[in-house]
């Protein structure tokens, strides 16, 4: 009987087979694939989600920054793709920050108190598919944001 047993567990990996009364069921032979497609790489964007340093000061002095700081690598995820994968398919780094140097100055008037860094770099548009058993998902479109390491945007505003 133990032969037996063994031979209709195995054939239960092709198809359910019922013995004595006790339904076994196949394994579910599930699989998910993830496709990235690009749609557009633009490269000396601003990303004014991410201020990455500022400073004030009183009219008639001059507001200077000047060291490293850190700016957000932004990727964006959908249908349960990892990070990871996403970053290898549009080929950037899936690090979640970069160290990026600003250096940038102005005149502090009256009516631009506030010198403001914002990182430069490049911006991707792309899109994700989920194949799901043969059930393709696309996304809507996602983005994906990677701070060059020694450039900004410098801007001096209103307070």
């Amino acid at each position: 009987m133990r032969t037996v047993l063994r031979t209709m567990a195995t054939m239960a990996s092709a198809m359910a087979v019922v013995l004595g009364g006790v339904s076994v069921a196949a394994p579910a032979s599930a699989w998910t694939t993830y496709t990235v497609t690009e749609i557009s790489r633009s490269t000396g964007m601003v990303n004014m989600n991410d201020m990455i340093a500022s400073c004030s000061g009183t009219p008639g002095t001059v507001c200077r920054i000047q060291r490293s700081v850190t700016a957000e690598r932004r990727i964006d995820l959908a249908l349960g793709v990892s990070r990871g994968f996403v970053a290898g398919e549009l080929n950037i780094s899936k690090a979640s920050s970069r160290t990026v140097s600003v250096s940038c100055s102005a005149k502090i008037t009256s009516s631009r108190p506030v010198l403001r860094a914002y990182p430069l770099g490049t911006q991707i548009f792309y899109k994700v598919t989920r194949n799901q058993n043969g059930t393709k998902t696309t996304s809507g479109t996602k983005m994906a944001f990677v701070p060059n390491a020694s450039s900004t945007f410098c801007t001096h505003l209103r307070g």
